[in-house]
């Protein structure tokens, strides 16, 4: 520094102005600068005209009558759309990122997701510090949260039994929850849809919530009926915000939907539900992915819980017990019809190629049974995932308007939602349709997601966050899998950074595993279990 820089700096730091942040920016060297381009920050305002920079794996942003700092790589995005890396609070990515040839996650990192939660739905691991190990030593492809899984937690210690836990075993359920807290887990899932979480009563879950609560964690549910089985998609969503008052928990419903042709028409009545509770202080958000389909395994589709208890070869006994045959077709007429029949059901996911991708209905004719006996064959061999056209685009677009409605994959094989749901959201719903704004698809993408999940320093293009971002062509951005070819890569992703790194140049990807476990810090002060 010269001795006039220097004589400012005294003559600043006497007058009580901190100087020296700005003489040191104007003296450093950036990894990387993007000019010319469309920035959207993901705060929710308007498309900027800005430039954003990274110098060690943090952001700087410059007005462009700003002048710029040097970079080592001045990258000219003129065109295209620059936004914080999107963040996809449901995912089924396990698998994959635990795998030796995916765990790069290619589907995701072409539709500008840079960080993933797994665990969902009550699956996640009670060893969050063992998986985060087993994540970091293979490499990933995004950063990764983890959610630890009630239902997890529940069969440790009881199986897949279909009875309330005694008050020693909920004990233990507590300690196990803190514990994966204390490494890292950004909240706990419900799986109260499926086995064994569905046999919890509520009061369990909302000794679990205020765990969750204490520690400042998000209780994440695929709530115990999303149509009008069981007890109803209207009383499922209210359990869910009767848990979020007597817990005191952040609640957070999983992939938002209403189901079936009976119920079409009833995301006004959800959505009136949800928000009277936030009017009432009670924090509850969703996430949706943006498709008419759902997908799950045949037998959760269509085959009511009491029959699933148990092992496989538990439940699959019970099934095929001679005195059960006519209670248990009778089930599955009833699960059937709910999801609109056999042609509403694609097969996904078998073992045989003949029927890979047909409707229950076909597979019923080609067999000559009727659609129950088909799905009860399909139940005793290799249980198949089905693909349940069962939505109504105006239910769809109804729950997506809402400011606290995250977008979502769901992503599994079988459903083009893992290859293409950000991109679809974009093109379908923001391009063609005009349901959501840029700025809202891109807040409901990054920031939201973000502040759900915890994440404090990402979603969005701030001054000092961290370097994660998506340089996206407008014009080519879109879905290009479906139902057929569900596994098609997504196209228009220019460039893509985590942290700062290279993970796409140009639209093309190289093998780079840049992804960082993302464990949430203690909270410090917490409130204890009473």
């Amino acid at each position: 520094m010269n001795k006039r820089a220097w004589q400012n700096l005294l003559i600043a730091l006497l007058l009580g102005i901190n100087a020296w942040p700005s003489i040191a920016a104007s003296r450093e060297t950036l990894d990387w600068l993007l000019v010319n381009g469309r920035v959207v920050d993901g705060s929710g305002g308007p498309e900027q005209s800005r430039a954003v920079g990274s110098v060690n794996g943090h952001l700087r942003l410059f007005a462009n009558d700003q002048t710029l700092p040097d970079a080592q790589r001045v990258i000219d995005v003129s065109g295209l759309i620059v936004a914080p890396g999107f963040i996809d609070p449901h995912t089924h990515a396990r698998g994959d990122l635990l795998s030796k040839d995916n765990n790069h996650v290619l589907n995701y990192l072409t539709q500008g997701v840079t960080t993933l939660a797994i665990g969902n739905d009550g699956d996640g691991t009670i060893n969050i510090a063992e998986r985060f190990e087993q994540l970091s030593i293979n490499g990933t492809g995004t950063n990764v949260v983890q959610f630890v899984g009630h239902g997890a937690l529940r069969r440790a210690i009881m199986g897949n039994e279909n009875r309330a836990a005694t008050e020693s075993e909920l004990q233990v359920m507590e300690a196990q929850l803190v514990a994966a807290f204390e490494q890292g887990a950004a909240g706990l899932s419900l799986g109260l849809f499926y086995t064994p979480g569905n046999y919890a009563p509520t009061s369990e879950v909302v000794r679990l919530c205020r765990i969750a609560a204490a520690w400042d964690r998000i209780c994440e549910a695929h709530i115990r009926s999303e149509s009008s089985r069981g007890l109803g998609v209207f009383a499922a969503i209210e359990e869910m915000i009767e848990i979020g008052r007597q817990s005191g928990a952040a609640i957070h419903i999983a992939h938002i939907k209403v189901l079936g042709r009976d119920v079409w028409g009833g995301s006004t009545r959800a959505i009136e539900l949800i928000e009277r509770a936030q009017k009432e202080g009670i924090n509850i958000s969703a996430d949706q992915y943006p498709w008419v389909a759902s997908s799950t395994q045949l037998k959760n589709a269509i085959l009511s819980a009491e029959w699933l208890s148990g092992s496989r070869s538990q439940w699959l006994t019970r099934l095929l017990d001679a005195e059960n045959k006519g209670a248990v077709l009778a089930d599955l007429e009833q699960g059937i019809a709910r999801r609109g029949g056999g042609q509403m059901l694609m097969l996904v996911g078998t073992d045989d190629p003949v029927i890979e991708g047909l409707r229950l209905s076909e597979v019923a004719q080609k067999w000559d049974m009727t659609e129950a006996q088909a799905a009860l064959k399909l139940l005793q061999e290799a249980p198949p995932r089905v693909v349940s056209f069962n939505m109504s685009e105006k239910d769809v677009a109804h729950f997506m308007r809402r400011p606290w409605v995250a977008t979502s994959s769901d992503g599994t094989d079988g459903h083009p939602r893992k290859y293409a749901s950000f991109p679809r959201k974009y093109n379908q719903y923001v391009r063609e349709q005009g349901t959501l704004s840029l700025a809202e698809f891109v807040q409901r993408s990054s920031a939201l997601s973000a502040q759900i999940l915890g994440l404090k320093d990402r979603g969005v293009l701030k001054e000092g966050f961290v370097s994660d971002v998506v340089v996206f062509d407008p014009e080519l951005y879109r879905d290009v899998a479906t139902f057929q070819d569900w596994d098609q890569i997504t196209q228009g992703v220019r460039w893509l950074f985590l942290a700062g790194e290279t993970v796409i140049e140009r639209g093309q990807y190289h093998g780079a595993l840049h992804g960082q476990n993302l464990a949430l810090p203690k909270v410090s002060g917490r409130v204890e279990k009473k």
